[in-house]
């Protein structure tokens, strides 16, 4: 006789976690198989909690491949700056993570934020404390990103909801689950009041999940034209992630 999976007890959870996508009939097929199974995973906000659990998933499984952090070799050894703004991050409210409906384990989580047009000047004067020479240039970048292409004057609004990091466990990659967390993260932003949702899509992967999803690229920023002091690129990346592409979605827009 076939051993039936115990559930998860999602009623012991703390009440403040809401579940915001609940698709126990929902069916994918995975890239490893044709067999169509049903959709193993919940949705919903962490609590405070489940931080540490979301900075191990993201040293773990993101931070090692992102190409960015990856270039400037900050991807290997967990460092409390880069904590720290994860965990600034986090503590908005606006993230989300992925559970395993079987056994409660978090299996992916989308980092969003709140972001303002004075935040690229508080991280270029932020960078500038930084003994870190490859940090600096990683807080640099981040700001000189969010400036491009300012979009708080072309969507009117002084707070953009930011898509900012999107991770997934190796094992349960293939299955819909990273296009899911940016769904539900458009959705959240839009509940939010957010009129522009953006995403920087440092990696090839996460831009196709953006095409996939009908956002619109507003920017691309190839790595290489960003130089430094000594007229090489600071952001190398090997191929195929070879540039930056932002894009925005307007789910409070009438669509035409």
């Amino acid at each position: 006789m076939a051993l039936i999976p115990k559930l998860f007890p999602f009623n012991i959870l703390k009440s403040a976690i809401k579940p915001v996508l609940v698709e126990p009939f929902v069916r994918y097929k995975s890239r490893k198989g044709n067999k169509n199974r049903p959709w193993p995973y919940v949705i919903l906000r962490p609590d405070r909690e489940s931080y540490d659990e979301i900075l191990d998933i993201m040293w773990n499984c993101y931070f090692k491949d992102e190409p960015i952090v990856k270039s400037l070799g900050l991807g290997n050894k967990p460092n409390n700056i880069m904590d720290q703004h994860i965990m600034k991050s986090l503590s908005q409210g606006l993230s989300l993570i992925a559970r395993c409906k079987y056994d409660g384990c978090i299996v992916g989580a989308v980092v969003n934020e709140g972001t303002c047009p004075w935040d690229p000047d508080i991280w270029d004067r932020f960078a500038c404390t930084l003994c870190n020479v490859k940090l600096r240039q990683l807080y640099q970048f981040y700001a000189y990103l969010q400036r491009l292409p300012n979009l708080w004057n072309l969507a009117c609004t002084q707070k953009i909801f930011e898509i900012a990091h999107l991770c997934v466990k190796h094992e349960e990659r293939g299955k819909g689950l990273a296009t899911a967390l940016v769904r539900q993260a458009i959705e959240t932003g839009a509940d939010c009041g957010y009129s522009c949702i953006r995403v920087d899509a440092t990696a090839i992967q996460t831009q196709k999940i953006c095409e996939r999803l009908k956002m619109k690229l507003v920017y691309d920023v190839p790595y290489c034209t960003y130089i430094g002091s000594n007229n090489k690129p600071v952001i190398n990346p090997a191929p195929p992630d070879t540039s930056c592409k932002i894009y925005v979605a307007t789910p409070l827009l009438p669509k035409r």
